[in-house]
């Protein structure tokens, strides 16, 4: 009696009224088993009680569990461990691998590594499944015994072998960086034995191309069945597929059915993913209040990625005031924690001053901090910064490299900012051809400034064959997904009869919406038609509005026009001074013609003093810029 009587003093008040086990314990034990699968735990509590109070061992160990787990009973630590102890001193090994592990972590029974090493080590040579694996942890992190990496991989092998699956999970992870291939087999026989973590892990495996090329058709595979095997995390991850149309065509309904799967089991990355759907009405009903209560939901619970979204809500105004402060302090916060994105959201507003002091070299940080972390839009950002010399030096070797590296983690931006180096030979050997592969991949991937860039190769023949009218389809492509630059190409085209049927008044309608939505070429090209009268009526002072808008937002070309026709006197009083102003404007902002054409002026002495040197100098400055015009003048 002297094991029992500590039980029965520990139960006597809760349930001596209960005479619940009668006959055979092992038929308690059965019968509240059954009551257990049925969720009618507490009829079940009962049974287990009187059982273990006969000295049933199993009996202990069920109700031990409840207690751990808070099932049917209020969650008691102490009192599960004790069961527990009684469970293995009646000897039931998984009572000891159950107190071993308390043990262990010191949950509800004093912390002793060596204690609870030793009960789990009892618990393996009786083959209890699991008990090898976690003693293989144990030496492989020396908890409770000297740390043995090699008696650590013979445990898991042999725990693999006897078909315990996440012994086969935990072997499969150890050999990853020195036997991939092993490493693989050992993920995909323990998912074949229905191991979602397995199945999970293969996937994330196939969609980084870890140890093999990347494959998200098998990727989306793995998913799925770590998904069917009640892992939540393949749920999310196969919602992603769905919702970008990777590895599986795209289906945004499913996609949200997917994440509210996992949400509703209470994975939280989910909630924060179904939310952006909300946000975006894609797949859902467009609901921001929904949104943002979902991303609220994931930001309490520390999936940080919620906040992260919570911030772009307060930053953009979206459903709620404007709040960057709020904003700001919601990406400090993701940052800081698990949601690297956070850095980078975080960073763009210390770039831009938004909301906050201009800081940009503490963006360049949390760029670079978000990019180490696998972030492939830090990466990019950083590389933006890098490229144009903002904050940190320009380096255009290192800002291709960190393209490169966001490319190859799926940002289809940064392979246009790549694409786009290699097209002009800037800090990377020149190569049209591989720009024009980097241009396809993003267009392909959704980017459509990828798609415009490809048809310009098009348009021009470089890189790959000239072809008007690939050109075209690529520039509606790209006008039809929001690109103002492919609507402009595309204008172009239909203004000039290339690739396609002359069409002046589409074409007046592309450049039209191109300018008034802010992008200033296009404001250039509405101008010339109003100069010459094509597609609309002819009107100068138009054009001069138009050029004289362009140029106002700093577009060269805009300036070096709008000169002309103050030069001239063209829909506008004829001044040269105006216009050698305007001319100087558009050469220092890049636009060779403007340096040209203050050349002429310097040369005829007209609107600015004769200067044979300036001009000369002039000359050399629009040939070197590419205007071949220039050249030897």
């Amino acid at each position: 009696m002297r094991l029992l009587l500590p039980l029965m003093v520990l139960l006597a008040p809760a349930w001596a009224h209960a005479q619940a086990c009668v006959g055979d314990t092992a038929d308690c034990v059965t019968r509240a088993n059954g009551l257990v699968d049925e969720a009618r735990i507490d009829e079940a509590v009962p049974l287990y009680r009187g059982a273990c109070n006969r000295r049933d061992a199993e009996a202990c160990r069920q109700l031990g569990a409840l207690y751990a787990l808070g099932r049917g009973v209020p969650q008691e630590l102490p009192r599960a461990g004790t069961l527990f102890g009684l469970a293995c001193d009646g000897g039931n090994l998984h009572g000891c691998l159950h107190l071993g592990l308390m043990h262990l972590s010191g949950r509800g029974v004093v912390q002793d590594a060596p204690r609870g090493a030793s009960l789990i080590e009892r618990a393996c040579e009786g083959d209890v499944p699991g008990a090898c694996d976690h003693l293989a942890r144990c030496y492989h992190e020396g908890l409770g015994v000297e740390a043995d990496p090699a008696r650590a991989a013979l445990l898991r092998n042999r725990a693999c072998q006897s078909g315990d699956t996440t012994a086969c999970v935990g072997q499969a992870r150890a050999l990853e960086t020195t036997r991939p291939e092993e490493s693989q087999r050992l993920y995909r026989r323990a998912c074949e034995r229905r191991e979602p973590a397995a199945c999970l892990r293969l996937g994330e495996m196939s969609r980084e191309g870890l140890g093999s090329a990347r494959d998200p058709s098998a990727a989306s595979v793995w998913f799925a069945r770590a998904c069917a095997g009640g892992l939540m995390e393949g749920c999310n991850a196969l919602g992603m597929f769905y919702e970008d149309g990777r590895g599986v065509s795209r289906d945004v309904a499913r996609a949200a059915q997917l994440y509210g799967q996992a949400c509703d089991a209470g994975h939280l990355r989910g909630c924060s993913n179904l939310g952006r759907m909300h946000e975006r009405g894609d797949g859902v009903e467009r609901d921001v209040a929904r949104a943002r209560a979902l991303y609220e939901r994931a930001c309490e619970g520390d999936a940080l990625v919620g906040c992260t979204n919570l911030g772009l809500l307060y930053e953009e105004g979206t459903g709620v005031p404007q709040d960057m402060e709020r904003a700001a302090g919601l990406y400090r916060r993701a940052c800081d924690g698990d949601a690297p994105l956070g850095c980078t959201y975080l960073g763009g507003m210390l770039d831009d001053g938004r909301g906050m002091a201009r800081d940009r070299g503490a963006a360049a940080r949390l760029h670079r901090r978000a990019c180490d972390a696998g972030v492939s839009v830090g990466c990019t950002a950083l590389g933006l910064m890098h490229e144009r010399g903002r904050g940190v030096s320009q380096d255009l070797p290192l800002a291709s490299r960190l393209y490169a590296q966001a490319c190859d983690r799926d940002d289809p931006y940064a392979c246009v900012r790549l694409g786009q180096l290699y097209a002009d030979g800037r800090g990377v050997t020149r190569d049209p051809t591989g720009a024009s592969r980097l241009f396809l991949h993003a267009c392909d991937a959704g980017e459509a400034l990828g798609c415009t860039h490809l048809g310009l190769l098009y348009q021009s023949g470089e890189g790959v064959p000239h072809d008007d009218s690939e050109a075209t389809a690529l520039f509606r492509r790209a006008c039809d997904a929001g690109d103002l630059r492919g609507c402009n190409s595309l204008g172009y085209m239909l203004e000039r009869g290339r690739g396609v049927v002359q069409n002046l008044d589409r074409a007046v309608e592309l450049y039209t919406r191109a300018c008034e939505e802010g992008l200033l070429r296009g404001c250039n090209n509405l101008g010339y038609l109003h100069l010459r009268g094509d597609g609309v009526a002819q009107d100068a002072a138009r054009a001069v509005a138009l050029f004289q808008r362009a140029c106002d937002g700093r577009n060269a070309l805009g300036c070096n026009n709008l000169g002309t026709m103050h030069l001239q006197g063209t829909g506008v009083a004829a001044d040269p001074a105006r216009a050698a102003s305007l001319f100087e404007q558009a050469c220092d902002t890049g636009e060779a013609r403007g340096c040209y054409n203050l050349a002429l002026l310097h040369g005829s002495g007209r609107g600015v003093s004769r200067d044979a040197s300036r001009a000369s100098a002039l000359f050399v400055r629009a040939c070197q810029a590419g205007y071949e015009p220039a050249c030897g003048r």
